[in-house]
């Protein structure tokens, strides 16, 4: 059972989506975790807290990033960081965006807690946790993968 797991996480291990996903999963717990006490125990505004969530997730990650999901030969430069840095403002945008058209125009949030009974203000952190997270994971994935670190389309040998 060991060894199959063992094969299995070398040949998924292979793939960079699959490495940026063992880190930026359990990162972005952290991160949604400082927004969601942020916001619902300190009542700090959604926008501020989503904030400085992801700020702390993206300095987390760029180290990671650079040297293991992407896996940069050239580590020096400012224009990678730069590049980096670009990539996480729009994907921080994205969130934003997705957030407000939910959750300030559309008000999708009480529709939510209506049909399920819960209360706003933990629909709109389902909200911010489920569908804006998806898009600026995706935003920032693709972004960097083509952009920042520009990672080479082979795959790396299995041991």
């Amino acid at each position: 059972m060991i060894r199959i797991f063992s094969r299995v996480w070398k040949f998924l291990w292979r793939f960079s989506f699959f490495r940026f996903g063992t880190f930026h999963a359990p990162v972005g717990l952290v991160n949604y975790s400082i927004a969601f006490l942020l916001f619902w125990y300190y009542a700090v505004d959604k926008y501020v807290a989503m904030f400085v969530g992801h700020l702390v997730h993206v300095a987390i990650g760029f180290y990671y990033d650079r040297d293991v999901t992407f896996r940069v030969q050239n580590k020096n430069g400012k224009s990678i960081r730069w590049l980096y840095w670009r990539n996480e403002a729009l994907s921080i945008g994205s969130i934003y965006l997705t957030v407000y058209l939910l959750v300030d125009h559309f008000e999708l949030h009480l529709d939510l807690a209506e049909y399920t009974s819960w209360s706003a203000e933990w629909c709109i952190v389902i909200i911010r946790g489920v569908p804006a997270m998806l898009i600026g994971t995706a935003v920032t994935y693709s972004l960097n993968k083509r952009t920042a670190f520009k990672e080479t389309s082979t795959l790396p040998k299995l041991p």
